[in-house]
C-alpha cells in the first residue's frame, strides 16, 4: 500500500547516517563498523566520502595514539595537537607526525618549527607537568599515553600574563576474544592566572566500555569536574596538578565501582534474554518493564531511558540494539547491518579494571604558598588571601591592645580561656608555618638557606629586645633606655624568631624526605609529613612531660615594678607540688624564674585581673586586701617552656593542603580542643600555651585562612579586604608604628605645656569620646578609624609607592 511504501535516502542523507553509525563506533571498532557501513551502502563514492569526514572526527573524539616512525614515540590524534587536517603536533619530542585517519597509521614525521612551540617560559611549566603526568600514567595506566599541550599563551614570554596548559591521557584496553573493549579518556584545562595568583583545573573524564557476548551493550559515562590551586613554581605546580588529577580522577573510578557493584548480577543477562530472536522491534518505549531499566534507574537516580529510533537486526550470532539521543532518521533501506548497542546514561557505571588508575600510587595534594617577603612590586606573585589574613592579624593586635584595656572582654584571658587577644600570637605563628616552606624552596643549597634562616632570626631577635625588652616606653612615656639588670628577654618576636628558626632548619633538612607518594585519604596529611609530625610529637611529648613531671617548689620574690605601691616589698609563694597548671605553681613559670631570672620576665601579666586578684575583674584594679601573694608577682607569657609549646602552631601552619582538607582539620582541631577544655583534661591558656590552646587557635587559623582564600583567591572579592591586605604586605611596619606605639610616641613627644596635651590625645578626647560622650565607644572607634583605617591607607600608598618594610 502507498502508506507503507518507503522514499529512497538521497546520498546525503546516506552519507549522513553512515557517518553517524561511524562515530558512534565502541571504542577500537570502527574499522567493523566501516565493513558493514561499506556493505550496506554499497557505493564506494559514498562509502569514501563518508569515511574521510567520519574518521578524523572519530579519532579525535577516542584520542586514539598512533606510533611515530623511527620509533620517535607515541602521538595523540587530539584537537588540541591539530596543526592541520592531518598533521599533530608532539610537544614532548618536538615532531609533528603526518597521519593517514582511514588506515590509522603514522606515515611521516618532521621536526616541528619554532613556531609550532611555546615559549621557553610556558614550555618550562609544560615540561616539568609533561613529567607528572608521565610518571603518573605509567604507573596507574598499562596502556595509557598522555601528552601535554599549550592551550593559549604559547608565545608568553614571562610572569605577567595569564596561558594556559591541557593535558590529555588516552587510555584503551581491546580485547574482543574476551567480548569486550573499553577505553578511558581525561583531559584537563589548566589556566595560570598570574596576576590572581591561582591555577584552576577544568577536568572532563569520559569512559566507553563495549560487552558483546551473546548479547550487546555500549555504556558510555562522562564526568566533569573542577579545582584550583596556587600559582607556584613550575616544579611545584606540577606536583600539586598532578596530584589534584590523581586524586579527581580515583574518586570517580571509586564511585563508578561503587554503583556497578549494587546492580544485581542478572542485570545484563537479563537484556540478553529480552533480545527478540526474530526480526520485530524491541519495544524500548515501555522499557521500564525490563528489569535492567528498573535496576540502573533505581540504583543510578536517572529517568527513563528514550530511543529517538531504533533498529534490531539478526546478523547470524549477534543481535545489535541501538538507543541514542539524536534526531530520528530513517533506516528503512538499510538491512542486514551490524549494529551496536549504545545505552547513553550520564551516570552509568561498568567494571574497567583493565584500564583503571592504580589507586595504590596515588598521590597527597600539596599546595605550597608562595613566598611573599622577598618579592618585587613589580611582579604581582603575592597571595592576596594570606596577605590579608597577616593584615587581619596585626590589625587585631591594635584593637586588643589599645582597646582591651576598655573592653576586656576582647583582651588576654585572665588565666584560662580563650578571648580574641588570645588568637593574635598563633595566628602570627600560623602564617609564618605557611610561608616558610616555599620560600626555602626558591633556595636550593642548604648552607645558603641556612645562612638566610639564621640572619632573619637574628634581626627577629635584635627588633623583639629593642621593642619590647624595655628600651622603648612609648607611646606613652618620653623616655628611652633600659637597665640591663630588668630587661626583658622574651616577647613576641622572640618567640616567633624561635618558630620560625625550628620549622625552618626542619624544612631545610627534611624536604628530600618527604614522601611524593601517599595516596589520597584521610591520613594521607599526616604520612604526607611524617618527618614534620615526629618533631611535633617530640615537642609536644617534652612539653608534657616538664609541666606535668617537673617539681616546682615554694619561691620568694621581690616587686621590681616602679609604678607599683608594692615597690620593694618581698612575698613567698608556697607550692611544693608538681603537675599543677594555676599561677603560682605551674612549671612554666617556674623554669622561666630559673632560666631567665624573676627580674627579666614580664611585670604586668593578665593574671593580675583575674578574680583573686582584683574586686574589678576582668578589669584592672587595685589588689583585694585578701589577694594571694603571686598576684603581685612577674610572669612571662612568652617565656621558654610556652615558646617551646608554641613551635606546634607553625609546624601545623607547614602543612600545606588541599582547601578542603584546610577546613577538615580546622574543625577538628576547634572540636579536640574545646571538648580538652571543657572537660577540664587540659585547660585552654594562653599564658602556658597548653595542648588545647593549640588545637583551638590553630584550628580557627585554618578556617579564617580558608574563609579568606575561597573568598578572595577563589571569588575574587579582594576589593572588601584591600586596607587588610595592604597593611599585610607591610605587616612589619605597621606593627613597630601601630602596634608597638613608635609613631604615637613620636607624635606625643609633640605637646603643648602638658606631655597630656598633644595631638593624639586632642583627636581621641574631642573626636570620638567626646561626640559619643562614652569613653568605651570612644576608644573603640579611636582605634577601628583613627589608627586601623589610617594605617590601612598608609600601607596603601606605600604599595601604591613600592616601598615595604622586610626582614
Amino acid at each position: 500500500m502507498a502508506d507503507e511504501e518507503e522514499s529512497e535516502l538521497n546520498e546525503k542523507q546516506k552519507i549522513d547516517i553512515a557517518k553517524w553509525f561511524l562515530l558512534n563506533s565502541p571504542p577500537g571498532e570502527i574499522q567493523f563498523v566501516a565493513q558493514d557501513v561499506k556493505a550496506v551502502l554499497n557505493d564506494d563514492v559514498l562509502y569514501e566520502e563518508a569515511l574521510s569526514e567520519a574518521f578524523p572526527l572519530y579519532n579525535k573524539s577516542q584520542m586514539i595514539s598512533l606510533e611515530m616512525p623511527s620509533g620517535i614515540g607515541d602521538v595523540l590524534v587530539t584537537s588540541y595537537g591539530e596543526l592541520s587536517g592531518t598533521e599533530y603536533l608532539d610537544p614532548r619530542t618536538a615532531h609533528v607526525a603526518v597521519v593517514d585517519h582511514i588506515k590509522q597509521v603514522c606515515t611521516d614525521v618532521r621536526p616541528a618549527l619554532d613556531e609550532e612551540l611555546s615559549s621557553a617560559y610556558v614550555e618550562e611549566f609544560r615540561c616539568a607537568l609533561d613529567g607528572e603526568i608521565l610518571r603518573y600514567v605509567g604507573e596507574a595506566y598499562p596502556k595509557g599515553v598522555c601528552s601535554v599541550y599549550c592551550g593559549n599563551g604559547k608565545d608568553v614570554e614571562g610572569p605577567g600574563s595569564d596561558f594556559e596548559l591541557v593535558v590529555v591521557i588516552s587510555a584503551a584496553r581491546y580485547s574482543p576474544q574476551n567480548f569486550c573493549n573499553g577505553s578511558w579518556r581525561s583531559v584537563w584545562s589548566i589556566e595560570f592566572k598570574d596576576e590572581m595568583q591561582v591555577l584552576e583545573l577544568k577536568g572532563k573524564l569520559q569512559v566507553g566500555a563495549h560487552y558483546f557476548e551473546e548479547g550487546n551493550v555500549q555504556l558510555d559515562t562522562n564526568h566533569e569536574c573542577k579545582d584550583s590551586t596556587i600559582f607556584q613554581s613550575s616544579e611545584d605546580s606540577a606536583i600539586t596538578i598532578g596530584n589534584i588529577i590523581r586524586q579527581h580522577e580515583a574518586e570517580y573510578l571509586a564511585s563508578l565501582e561503587a554503583s556497578y557493584s549494587n546492580l544485581p548480577d542478572t542485570t545484563f543477562k537479563d537484556l540478553r534474554r529480552k533480545l527478540p530472536v526474530t526480526r520485530t522491534l524491541f519495544p524500548w518505549h515501555s522499557t521500564l518493564q525490563f528489569s535492567l531499566t528498573r535496576d540502573i534507574t533505581k540504583e543510578l537516580g536517572i529517568g527513563k531511558i528514550v530511543a529517538d529510533f531504533l533498529l534490531v537486526e539478526d546478523v547470524g550470532e549477534f543481535w545489535m540494539v541501538s538507543v541514542v539521543g539524536t534526531q530520528p532518521c530513517s533506516l528503512s533501506t538499510l538491512s542486514g547491518c551490524r549494529l551496536t548497542v549504545t545505552v547513553d546514561l550520564s551516570s552509568c557505571n561498568f567494571n574497567m579494571a583493565e584500564i583503571k588508575p592504580d589507586t595504590a600510587h596515588q598521590q597527597y595534594l600539596v599546595v605550597s604558598e608562595p613566598d611573599i617577603s622577598d618579592q618585587k612590586p613589580s611582579k604581582p606573585k603575592r597571595l592576596a588571601s594570606l596577605d590579608i589574613f597577616r593584615g587581619l592579624t596585626v590589625s587585631l593586635m591594635i584593637l586588643v591592645d589599645d582597646a582591651g584595656g576598655e573592653w576586656p572582654m576582647i583582651g588576654h584571658a585572665p588565666w584560662n580561656g580563650c578571648n580574641l587577644a588570645d588568637f593574635v600570637m598563633p595566628f602570627f605563628l600560623f602564617i609564618v608555618g605557611m610561608s616558610i616552606a616555599l620560600s626555602l624552596k626558591r633556595i636550593p643549597d642548604q648552607l645558603l638557606a641556612v645562612k638566610k634562616v639564621i640572619l632573619r632570626t637574628l634581626k627577629l631577635l635584635f627588633w623583639g629586645l629593642l621593642l619590647q625588652g624595655g628600651f622603648s616606653h612609648a607611646p606613652d612615656k618620653l623616655t628611652y633606655g633600659v637597665d640591663m639588670k630588668e630587661i626583658r628577654w622574651c616577647g613576641i618576636l622572640q618567640r616567633i624568631a624561635l618558630a620560625y628558626l625550628v620549622v625552618a632548619l626542619i624544612e631545610i633538612f627534611l624536604r628530600c624526605a618527604q614522601r611524593k607518594d601517599v595516596a589520597p585519604g584521610r591520613l594521607s596529611i599526616f604520612k604526607l609529613y611524617y618527618w614534620q609530625w615526629l618533631v611535633a610529637a617530640c615537642v609536644l611529648t617534652t612539653y608534657f612531660a616538664v609541666i606535668y613531671g617537673t617539681y616546682v617548689p615554694d619561691w620568694q620574690f621581690t616587686v621590681h615594678d616602679r609604678d607599683s605601691s608594692d615597690y620593694g616589698k618581698s612575698f613567698t609563694v608556697f607550692c611544693g607540688a608538681r603537675g599543677k597548671l594555676d599561677p603560682p605553681c605551674n612549671a612554666v613559670g617556674y623554669i622561666d624564674r630559673q632560666v631567665l631570672g624573676i627580674n627579666h620576665m614580664y611585670q604586668h601579666p593578665a593574671w593580675k585581673r583575674s578574680k583573686a586578684c582584683t574586686e574589678n575583674s576582668p578589669y584592672e584594679g587595685p589588689f583585694r586586701n585578701d589577694a594571694p601573694s603571686w598576684c603581685r608577682a612577674p610572669f612571662e607569657p612568652e617565656g621558654i617552656v610556652s615558646s617551646i609549646s608554641a613551635i606546634l602552631s607553625t609546624i601545623i601552619g607547614g602543612h600545606q593542603a588541599r582547601l578542603k582538607h584546610w577546613i577538615l582539620m580546622g574543625f577538628a582541631l576547634l572540636i579536640l580542643g574545646n571538648v580538652l577544655h571543657f572537660t577540664h583534661a587540659i585547660p585552654s591558656n594562653k599564658q602556658l600555651y597548653t595542648f588545647s590552646y593549640v588545637c583551638i587557635t590553630s584550628g580557627a587559623a585554618a578556617l579564617v585562612f580558608s574563609a579568606f582564600y575561597i573568598m578572595v583567591d577563589i571569588y575574587d572579592k579582594k576589593f572588601m579586604f584591600l586596607p587588610l591586605e595592604w597593611i599585610g604586605m607591610n605587616a612589619m611596619l605597621v606593627y613597630v608604628m601601630a602596634a608597638e606605639g613608635i609613631f604615637a610616641g613620636f607624635f606625643n613627644g609633640w605637646y603643648y605645656k602638658d606631655p597630656h596635651n598633644t595631638l593624639i590625645y586632642w583627636i581621641q578626647k574631642h573626636i570620638f569620646v567626646g561626640i559619643w560622650h562614652s569613653r568605651r565607644v570612644g576608644i573603640l572607634l579611636y582605634v577601628l578609624f583613627a589608627e586601623i583605617l589610617f594605617w590601612g591607607i598608609v600601607a596603601g600608598i606605600l604599595h601604591w609607592l613600592g616601598i615595604y618594610w622586610k626582614l
